[in-house]
């Protein structure tokens, strides 16, 4: 393909990093540091929304897989060079980058919250350092796209989400592949998008299909609905497993008589595969109504889809009035992620390990940014019915709970294998059923109980008493 403006291979990722990490390093390496094993934590400073009551672990295999292909081109360390980033005497540690160290973290689709280190990264410290940019982007979007993808879920209760064409109203393509996984791995049904398909071929079964919709432009191709519902009955309905035909190009209860009049020369069992899309107007009056005429001409079966920038808030709305959709349709709502567009996060170093076994711990003391020392592990309490109950941030070596991190990388090779997505999707709905109702609550009702062990509240007074 054609190079263009916005084209940048993948390993100029590693080039994003903030300049003045490659400057830090400069001035390490000059005064014989930089080479020291360090740990540094990323964490979520505060949920994006004040409604919001957790946030869903999503990113993990991306950051991991970069961090492992971390390197640098010889054009790059010429670039790097020419800026003054690193000295002419350290750029062989840029080309022969390697990294050595290891990565515990959360694992996908684990429910997690505001102050908790869900990755911790233990190597050089110059390599380490390097990291940050890569920490603080790899998981921002993920996270919240598959959250708003569960609240989504949650609000809908019993009724069908599926993510729609996502494509027409993101931010840009790396969106749209991020965001068709993660509605996948909370809803009920896949992708409109062919590109899905391609990278997941074994997707197309029987309980995750393609589903095709024959939209205005192509209706209005035709000279009259009839026809161009004649035309996808015949030549798109028979190799279909649902297929959705709009019915207000022109006028909503003209067409949805006409489409009546065709259905009711089909079979049953064709007709139970056609769904109705609303995607403008009243969707609760549009909705009862279309029910009401598909209900009088024996059409029971025949189901309600809607779009019109849903979201949680006005599923929950439609549902308490006992809407008649059975079938919600999130698009932009969801892949931009309108109510939490930002994710605040830290990459914060926690210790510093010295040949011979000294450590230095690390913390940031400044009240309301607290960062904490060590290394660090979350344990998670339950409630007697498998709730969760409360978590509590304390050093790796307690035993307080059930513990969250895990190695994914040592020494730089992973020894967890990458997960098939569907077990992921398997874990975030065994998830969801932990967390308390008043969490999944859209608008949440309470904040989770995430305490300091004493262990590690005496390790940051230390610090504190060192500095200050």
């Amino acid at each position: 393909m054609e190079k263009h403006q916005f084209s940048f291979p993948e390993n100029d990722i590693y080039m994003m990093e903030y300049g003045n990490m490659f400057l830090g390093n400069t001035m390490w390496m000059n005064s014989g540091k930089g080479f020291e094993e360090t740990t540094f934590d990323l964490v979520v400073r505060d949920l994006p929304n004040k409604n919001w009551g957790f946030l869903l672990m999503y990113g993990l295999d991306r950051f991991l897989t970069y961090v492992k292909n971390y390197s640098f081109t010889k054009e790059d360390v010429e670039v790097l060079l020419k800026l003054n980033l690193i000295s002419p005497k350290h750029a062989k540690y840029y080309r022969n980058f390697k990294f050595l160290g290891d990565v515990w973290s959360i694992d996908e689709g684990v429910p997690f919250f505001a102050g908790e280190p869900i990755v911790r990264v233990s190597g050089p410290l110059w390599q380490v350092n390097l990291f940050t940019a890569l920490a603080l982007n790899a998981f921002s979007y993920p996270v919240r796209v598959l959250t708003k993808g569960a609240r989504v879920k949650i609000a809908a209760g019993n009724k069908m989400v599926a993510p729609g064409v996502n494509v027409v109203r993101s931010q840009g393509f790396e969106q749209v592949v991020i965001c068709q996984k993660a509605s996948y791995l909370t809803g009920d049904a896949s992708t409109t998008q062919p590109n899905f398909y391609k990278e997941n071929r074994e997707f197309l079964s029987d309980d995750l299909y393609f589903q095709p919709n024959i939209n205005h432009a192509t209706i209005k191709s035709y000279s009259d609905e009839r026809e161009a519902f004649k035309a996808a009955i015949r030549d798109i309905l028979p190799n279909s497993t649902m297929l959705q035909i709009m019915i207000d190009t022109y006028n909503l209860k003209n067409g949805l008589r006409i489409l009546i009049e065709e259905l009711k020369k089909l079979p049953k069992r064709e007709q139970e595969k056609l769904k109705i899309p609303i995607d403008s107007g009243d969707l609760l009056k549009t909705s009862k109504y279309i029910r009401k005429e598909l209900d009088k001409n024996g059409l029971d079966h025949v189901g309600i889809m809607a779009y019109s920038n849903l979201n949680e808030y006005k599923i929950q709305k439609l549902e308490s009035k006992r809407s008649p959709i059975e079938y919600y349709i999130c698009i932009t709502e969801v892949v931009n992620v309108s109510d939490a567009p930002v994710l605040e996060q830290v990459y914060k170093m926690s210790e510093l390990r010295y040949p011979g076994g000294k450590i230095e711990y690390k913390a940031k003391l400044v009240k309301g940014k607290e960062s904490y020392p060590g290394r660090k592990q979350i344990f998670r309490l339950y409630s007697v019915n498998g709730k969760m109950q409360k978590d509590i941030i304390g050093l790796e070596h307690e035993n307080l709970g059930e513990p969250l991190l895990r190695q994914y990388l040592k020494k730089g090779q992973r020894v967890i294998k990458p997960e098939d997505i569907r077990e992921t999707r398997k874990r975030i709905q065994n998830n969801l059923i932990k967390i308390p109702d008043s969490l999944k609550n859209i608008y949440a009702k309470r904040k989770y109980d995430v305490k300091l062990s004493q262990d590690l509240k005496n390790l940051y007074k230390q610090v504190e008493k060192q500095h200050l």
